[in-house]
């Protein structure tokens, strides 16, 4: 590891500080950051990923985002990531952009230099999120590795039929296993044909998924099997019913597991 060996130095004895060792440094706050995340993240680490440390987390629902602040590590460096909250339209999705600021005061920019010119050099390079096209900017929030489960999300229940009682919660760890339960309650009206909600766009699986549910009958407070099913764009929709859907008739859904898209 590197190491400045500065025994020499002493009230009255200095050196002359040259262009290599402030890049010498700045190289063993690489090489710490390098084996940092090699621990944090484990043997796949790549440098070339966006890696979320803490926050960063949507508390929005469908197109409304609420992003907490945060810190992302990338190719060797940390970066605050600031809170944000807007809302997307159309084709867009949330864009992740680096910025840069300097520290413009007396104790820090601008920098004179032996040539006579004052330079800026102390750079504070820091992460805003916004509504954008997808490629826009640094990342796309599918682009984003998040080291530890994003607390618990609420998956927005859309459509009017069943939009009273249902609620939807979810949650994604580390390696991108999603876990999806709630209940699902109709009004009169409700189909097979509903797309009932819709997952956030990085929790959506990569291939369309059915699962097993249970429905219970309102009218006679019976129970029979359904399904539920999670398409690769993300839309939930109920098929399978032995009878068909009608006012407060009740879809139990528990704890359904896969693997979102990167």
């Amino acid at each position: 590891m590197k190491s400045l060996q500065l025994g020499s130095i002493s009230p009255t004895l200095g050196m002359v500080l040259k262009s290599g060792t402030l890049g010498w440094l700045q190289d063993r706050v690489d090489e710490i950051i390098v084996q940092l995340g090699a621990k944090i993240v484990g043997e796949e680490y790549d440098i070339t990923k966006a890696y979320v440390i803490n926050g960063v987390v949507n508390s929005g629902a469908g197109a409304n985002y609420i992003f907490s602040s945060g810190l992302i590590m990338y190719n060797y460096q940390f970066f605050k990531v600031a809170a944000a909250t807007f809302t997307t339209s159309g084709a867009q999705v949330p864009v992740f952009t680096m910025g840069t600021t300097y520290l413009t005061d007396s104790a820090h920019d601008p920098v004179m230099f032996t040539d006579g010119v004052s330079r800026n050099i102390h750079a504070d390079i820091s992460v805003t999120i916004a509504a954008g096209a997808s490629g826009s900017g640094q990342w796309d929030l599918s682009q984003l590795y998040y080291l530890n489960p994003t607390p618990m999300q609420v998956v927005t229940v859309t459509h009017a039929k069943w939009s009273g009682s249902s609620w939807l919660k979810t949650v994604k760890d580390s390696t991108g296993n999603v876990t999806l339960h709630g209940t699902l309650q109709c009004i009169a009206g409700a189909t097979t044909a509903d797309i009932i909600a819709t997952m956030p766009l990085n929790y959506r699986p990569y291939a369309t998924l059915q699962y097993s549910a249970v429905k219970r009958v309102n009218a006679t407070g019976l129970y029979e099997p359904c399904v539920v099913q999670i398409a690769s764009d993300g839309k939930i929709t109920v098929y399978g019913v032995n009878t068909a859907l009608a006012a407060s008739d009740v879809i139990y859904i528990g704890s359904y597991s896969y693997y979102s898209r990167p």
